[in-house]
């Protein structure tokens, strides 16, 4: 019956469904994308719906990005962990020197100091990732 509201009232049924069962932290970040797209569309003369247009190719790299680099931090948290040497073979233990110190890679309080855990400096950095986006999204496909 849901479905059936959502489509008679002419929403889309993807983006819907997606708001729903997604976290406010992942379709806030789909929502400033959009208000992006919004941006420089509104900039440009010329509209581009291409699947190839600039800012959808930078967006699809910064996603991909995101996901090896979740994968990484998966990985790095996994080898930290103090219960990791009852679970591997022995000689795969040895070998990585596991488990690692937990700040092993804590690059961040490393070179960032107290701004590593400051959420105004999240967002600032945030907010220039969206200034990247819309000034790629903005040239011309070569």
């Amino acid at each position: 019956a849901l479905v059936i509201a959502v489509e008679i009232l002419g929403v889309r049924s993807l983006a819907f469904a997606t708001g729903s069962y997604l976290s406010i932290a992942t379709t806030g970040a789909m929502f400033a994308g959009g208000l992006v797209r919004l941006l420089v569309e509104a900039t440009t003369k010329k509209k581009d719906e291409s699947e190839a247009s600039p800012g959808a190719l930078y967006s699809s790299g910064l996603i991909a990005a995101g996901g090896v680099f979740g994968l990484l931090g998966i990985i790095i948290n996994l080898f930290q962990d103090p219960e990791i040497s009852n679970n591997v073979p022995h000689w795969l233990t040895a070998t990585l020197r596991l488990p690692w110190r937990p700040d092993l890679f804590a690059f961040g309080p490393k070179i960032l100091g107290p701004l590593a855990t400051n959420n105004l400096f999240g967002v600032f950095m945030f907010l220039m990732l969206a200034a990247s986006l819309f000034y790629f999204a903005r040239k011309k496909l070569e």
